[in-house]
């Protein structure tokens, strides 16, 4: 067995220095010289953990399946956040809801039980279970948190007290997140922030708000590009749509996927608006081809069809 140890030790170091995937690399090694040792068990647990942190959900959850109800040598609670991170990963929110309400019940002074606490806020925001959201969130803030833990759960707050339109109780939420030391906690207050006075009809305020969330440094990317979008619309709303084409077009040549979808969408529809049908065409069939399985080629390919009748090219 002691090789298997060695393994096993090699790997929990690698994951402590978040170098996880020399530790499944290292867990394997201890699985595959003595599988059937208690160390062989404990790598097992290490190599879901590890393929979590890689994002590798469905790898995760493989191997946390049927052997997580029956070996008593993996950590619980552990195990439990891996797999409701993992489900929500994978759009299965009641999977994901039972995991995060079982740390919650079972183990609440756990230090993933916090972390439980805003996953299971999120899991109920993407529900569109508001209330239920609030529930757990008002008094998780009542708890000794982490500053990032402080930071995410008046951002998360502050999300959907803007969702019910209690736009003064958002942003009062939003300027205290703004104090955090966190360059990425600090760009979404901002940001959290230029959405308010969006929905109040605020329009340059929010402009100048997203701006200035855009250019906070050592912050996310996507906290940038999402300001970035934000302004486009921003500038729609203003009958500015040329900015909106060029802040649009950016976020749609350089954001993440789903963001960069979206801005092309409203870059194609603010092109409709500036009278280049041509260009706003071409943009539509980008979304078709890029992500010809999403709702986003669906939105574009209605909209294609759309053109196409009222250019009377029925057979389009």
């Amino acid at each position: 067995q002691a090789a298997a140890q060695l393994a096993f030790y090699l790997g929990e170091a690698r994951s402590g220095q978040g170098r996880f995937e020399d530790a499944s690399r290292a867990y394997l090694r201890a699985m595959a010289v003595d599988p059937g040792s208690s160390w062989a068990r404990l790598a097992r647990f290490g190599l879901g953990w590890s393929s979590f942190q890689q994002g590798q959900c469905p790898e995760s959850l493989q191997i946390f399946g049927a052997p997580a109800r029956t070996d008593p040598s993996w950590p619980r609670v552990d195990l439990w956040f891996a797999q409701g991170r993992c489900s929500m990963a994978l759009q299965d929110h009641a999977a994901a809801r039972e995991r995060f309400e079982q740390i919650l019940k079972m183990a609440p002074e756990h230090p993933l039980a916090a972390e439980a606490s805003l996953s299971l806020a999120e899991v109920f925001e993407r529900q569109r279970l508001v209330a239920d959201a609030e529930r757990i969130l008002q008094p998780l803030l009542a708890r000794a948190l982490t500053p990032e833990q402080q930071g995410r759960a008046v951002l998360q707050l502050g999300a959907l007290l803007l969702a019910q339109g209690r736009a003064e109780e958002a942003i009062r939420q939003f300027e205290q997140a703004a104090t955090s030391a966190e360059a990425s906690l600090r760009q979404a207050a901002l940001n959290g922030q230029g959405d308010v006075r969006f929905f109040l009809g605020d329009l340059e305020a929010a402009a100048h708000v997203y701006e200035d969330a855009a250019g906070v440094r050592g912050a996310s990317r996507d906290g940038a590009d999402y300001a970035a979008y934000q302004i486009g619309r921003v500038r729609v709303q203003q009958g500015r749509v040329k900015d909106a084409i060029e802040a649009f077009r950016r976020v749609a040549n350089a954001g993440g996927p789903s963001l960069a979808a979206d801005a092309r969408l409203a870059l194609a529809f603010a092109l409709l608006s500036d009278g280049q049908a041509d260009s706003a065409r071409v943009e539509l069939e980008v979304v078709r081809q890029r992500q010809p399985e999403s709702p986003h080629a669906a939105r574009a390919g209605y909209y294609l069809a759309l053109l196409a009748v009222r250019a009377g090219r029925i057979d389009e």
